[in-house]
C-alpha cells in the first residue's frame, strides 16, 4: 500500500522546515549558483489560479535533482508537488513525503501500475497539481541517447487528460557543471509548456505521448548542452545564489584590503 503524509498542522511545519533547511541550505552550500533558462509562457504558467494539472519530466543525472525541483517548483511553479521517487528514497528518508514524496517499485509491473493509479488520482483531485517524474526511472549519463523513458510517463499524462479534460507537459532538462568557480552551478533550461488536450493528435494515446515528451525533453538537453558549450550564461539567469566559496571570501577580503589601505595611504 501507498502510504501518505499528510497531517494539515504537522505537514506546513515540515515543509518549511525540509525546503528551507535541508533543501536549500544544502544547494546554497554546495553550489555557486542555480540558473534558469525559461520562456515568459513559464512565468504565466505559474501565475494562473488554477492551472491545469501539470506533469514535469526531467533527465536524471544526479543526486541534487529531485533538490533543484523543489527550488524551481517554489520559485516558478508553486504547485502541489506530487512525486514519483524510488521505493529505498522513500523508506529510507521518510520526512520527504511532507514534499508530495510517494514511492515506486519500477521492477515490480503491479506495484508500478499501482503507482500510476495513485498519482493520477492525487492529481485530479488536488487544487494546483503538479506531478514530478523522471521518466528514465534511474540515474543515466547527460550523454545518453536515446533517453530511454519508462511507459509510465505517456500512461500518466493520458489519464490526467481522460479525467481532467487537460493536462499540461513540461519538459525541464538539468546539467550540474564547474564554471571558473570552486563550487559548481546547476543549469536548468525550461522548455515551452505542451498544452495536452482532447482534440490533440495522441491524446489518448499513451505511447504516442511517451514518444512526445521523450523527443521533447530531448530537445531541451541537447539545447542545453550547446547552451553549456557557448558560456550562454546571459540566457540563463540565477534562480538561487549559492553562499560564498573560499574563493569569493579570499577576493572579498583582498578587496577590502585594497580599499582601507588604500584609503590610508592616500590620505596621509
Amino acid at each position: 500500500m501507498i502510504k501518505e503524509i499528510n497531517t494539515p498542522l504537522v505537514t506546513p511545519v515540515m515543509r518549511w522546515l525540509v525546503r528551507r533547511v535541508l533543501i536549500q541550505g544544502a544547494i546554497q552550500r554546495a553550489f555557486h549558483a542555480v540558473r534558469l533558462r525559461a520562456g515568459d509562457d513559464l512565468a504565466r504558467l505559474g501565475a494562473q489560479a488554477d492551472p491545469p494539472v501539470i506533469l514535469m519530466f526531467s533527465n536524471h543525472c544526479t543526486w541534487w535533482d529531485a533538490y533543484l525541483w523543489d527550488i524551481f517548483n517554489t520559485r516558478m511553479l508553486r504547485v502541489e508537488p506530487i512525486v514519483m521517487a524510488e521505493q529505498r528514497t522513500v523508506r529510507n528518508y521518510g520526512f520527504f513525503r511532507h514534499l508530495g514524496l510517494f514511492s515506486v517499485d519500477r521492477l515490480n509491473p503491479r506495484a508500478a501500475v499501482e503507482a500510476i493509479r495513485h498519482a493520477v488520482k492525487r492529481a485530479i483531485t488536488t487544487t494546483r497539481a503538479g506531478v514530478f517524474i523522471f521518466p528514465q526511472g534511474e540515474f543515466r549519463p547527460f550523454e545518453q541517447r536515446p533517453l530511454g523513458f519508462f511507459g509510465g510517463a505517456g500512461r500518466i499524462a493520458a489519464d490526467i487528460m481522460a479525467a481532467k479534460g487537460a493536462c499540461v507537459l513540461l519538459p525541464l532538462a538539468i546539467r550540474l557543471e564547474f564554471l571558473g568557480n570552486q563550487k559548481p552551478e546547476a543549469w536548468l533550461r525550461c522548455g515551452a509548456p505542451i498544452s495536452i488536450t482532447p482534440d490533440h493528435p495522441v491524446a489518448a494515446d499513451a505511447k504516442g505521448l511517451n514518444a512526445l515528451m521523450e523527443t521533447a525533453l530531448t530537445r531541451e538537453i541537447d539545447g542545453l548542452a550547446a547552451d553549456l558549450l557557448a558560456r550562454d550564461a546571459a540566457r540563463y539567469p540565477v534562480l538561487l545564489r549559492g553562499t560564498p566559496d573560499i574563493q569569493e571570501w579570499w577576493d572579498g577580503v583582498r578587496r577590502s584590503a585594497a580599499r582601507i589601505f588604500g584609503a590610508r595611504s592616500t590620505g596621509g
